[in-house]
């Protein structure tokens, strides 16, 4: 995926409308560097960190292995947001703020920025709870709603870099 000549990354959120945060940290991780890439803030008050090593989430390091280091580490980054974003999709969102030469664009995230837990029931059923929301990203706290850097709406290509 790294090719000689690249200018730069694009990453289209704008359809992804959650599940697990992981994969998609994982795909990611080679762009985001090392160390802590956000954070859920817990009921409790705690807060509970999100990071890679390696290019990899460090909670999935021993399953997955490394990612593929980049011949131009951290480059420039276009994050594409929309309403259609959301929970894990904003997670991913999230863990690219505050990174240099990185910018959002499009609409206004859906606003459920969350993490979620399955709970098996005794009569075999399962309900998913949400477990933690308010996330945090390197470069501070977020709202519900995530604003794109630069307001764009439509699926029109852009060229050039």
């Amino acid at each position: 995926m790294d090719r000689a000549g690249a200018c730069g990354w694009v990453v289209d959120l704008r359809a992804n409308t959650g599940g697990d945060m992981w994969t998609p940290l994982a795909s990611a991780g080679p762009l985001l560097g090392d160390g802590e890439v956000g954070a859920f803030g817990e009921a409790d008050g705690t807060r509970t960190p999100w990071t890679t090593e390696n290019g990899t989430p460090r909670r999935y390091a021993d399953r997955w292995g490394p990612g593929e280091p980049l011949a131009h580490p951290m480059p420039p980054v276009a994050v594409l947001t929309g309403p259609r974003t959301a929970s894990a999709g904003e997670a991913v969102a999230i863990a690219f703020r505050g990174l240099p030469d990185t910018r959002t664009f499009g609409e206004p995230t859906f606003g459920v920025p969350t993490a979620n837990a399955p709970y098996p029931l005794p009569d075999g059923a399962l309900v998913v709870l949400t477990t933690a929301a308010r996330p945090t990203a390197r470069a501070g706290s977020t709202t519900a709603r995530s604003a794109p850097t630069w307001r764009w709406r439509g699926s029109g290509a852009a060229t050039g870099c």
